[in-house]
């Protein structure tokens, strides 16, 4: 798993919508006109009330089916909190990077739910990279990568490729022409990840040494250790487990010292994949309990589950289905609860092989289900669990 999991094959001219949450309705027309028409929206936050402003149109241009150039309402404080919360399940508070557009004539999206802010945003997709897009060729350009970074979190929940790197790209050339070093930084960070989790190493690895030279000239201590800390998952899927520890080490130390509460557990999560292709299953076991005591601490559902699916697939390995059970369908429980079908899927995998030897049936429901989830996020554990359920049918014919 990477700094936030770690799954999928290299794909290439993707549609959009490949990342799509499972269900959700398609898009209604949505923000096309804003698209079109090369116009976005950034938010204005006051008195707990979020509002929209367009920017001003030229005397006599043609409205394009815009709203007004004043502003539209979209909601109360706890609404936004929705929608950031599928915008980044780490839980950033609101704030200026969670740029928001509306539907035609100015309406609002309904977002009273974070079901209903991941239904939204897979259902307007491409129109928001679209907007991602266009306010990167507008001045000022800073909302391109300050709505690319906003939306890492979902599309990393979706496991959103395409979209993922077409808003990152276009953002960091914004970035680049305004000479902001940090944000850079910030961008080639993201980058890297979505290739690693493509298994793109060469891709990532040249991503995060860019990183670590912008954060580097920007004086920024925080994004130089996620770049140590991502760079680690390079060598794990490398095969060097032993490097890869080494550098969670050193992005932890770091971590330490800036009191990056979050980053230190998800780099304990990290150190406990590489211990346990070391053998040191303890190890792993006991930084894995460290991090879910912060990410419950933090109130971090999609990092809980993860960490979860990590201490079933550990205890697993140590020779403890009991045990691997046990979190294996708490960790199903809270991957359903915030949506991500990835660790859902993971969840249900592990949990058929525990129960494989005395309850083939169950084992064939959660692989099942695993296989719906995996193919339609597009991701290559789906061979290997159609393989499973294909074995334990003809075992038992």
């Amino acid at each position: 798993m990477s700094a936030s999991a770690a799954d999928g094959g290299a794909r290439q001219d993707a549609p959009e919508q490949r990342g799509a949450v499972p269900g959700a309705p398609r898009p209604t027309g949505g923000v096309h006109n804003t698209v079109s028409g090369g116009v976005f929206y950034g938010p204005v936050i006051q008195g707990g009330q979020v509002t929209l402003t367009a920017p001003q149109q030229p005397a006599g241009a043609p409205s394009r089916g815009l709203p007004p150039p004043s502003s539209v309402h979209i909601g109360h404080e706890a609404e936004l909190a929705s929608l950031v919360a599928a915008l980044d399940p780490g839980g950033r508070p609101p704030g200026p990077a969670a740029c928001l557009v509306t539907g035609p004539g100015g309406a609002a999206p309904e977002i009273t739910s974070r079901s209903a802010a991941l239904s939204w945003l897979s259902a307007e997709l491409d129109n928001v990279v679209g907007i991602c897009r266009a306010a990167a060729e507008s001045s000022p350009p800073e909302r391109s990568w300050l709505l690319a970074d906003a939306l890492r979190g979902y599309f990393f929940l979706a496991k959103a490729w395409t979209p993922w790197e077409n808003t990152h790209r276009v953002a960091l050339a914004a970035a680049e022409r305004a000479d902001a070093r940090r944000e850079q930084g910030i961008l080639h960070n993201s980058l890297g990840l979505a290739l690693v989790e493509q298994r793109d190493l060469a891709g990532a690895s040249a991503h995060y040494t860019a990183a670590a030279h912008h954060f580097e000239a920007a004086g920024d201590a925080h994004g130089g250790a996620n770049a140590v800390e991502n760079h680690a998952w390079v060598r794990h899927y490398s095969g060097d487990y032993a490097g890869a520890l080494e550098d969670h080490l050193q992005a932890l130390r770091r971590y330490e010292l800036l009191g990056a509460e979050r980053n230190r557990a998800i780099t304990l999560r990290g150190m406990s994949l590489a211990e346990r292709e070391l053998g040191r299953i303890t190890d792993a076991i006991d930084h894995l309990r460290e991090a879910g005591r912060i990410f419950d601490a933090l109130d971090l559902h999609l990092d809980a589950a993860m960490t979860l699916n990590g201490l079933g697939e550990a205890y697993a390995k140590a020779g403890d289905p009991s045990s691997a059970r046990l979190h294996l369908l708490r960790a199903l429980r809270l991957s359903r609860f915030c949506g991500s079908s990835y660790e859902e899927a993971r969840a249900r995998r592990a949990l058929g092989s525990v129960s494989r030897a005395d309850a083939p049936r169950r084992a064939l429901h959660h692989w099942e289900r695993a296989l719906h989830h995996y193919t339609e996020l597009g991701s290559p554990e789906a061979e290997t669990v159609r393989a499973l359920i294909a074995e334990v049918r003809a075992e038992h014919r």
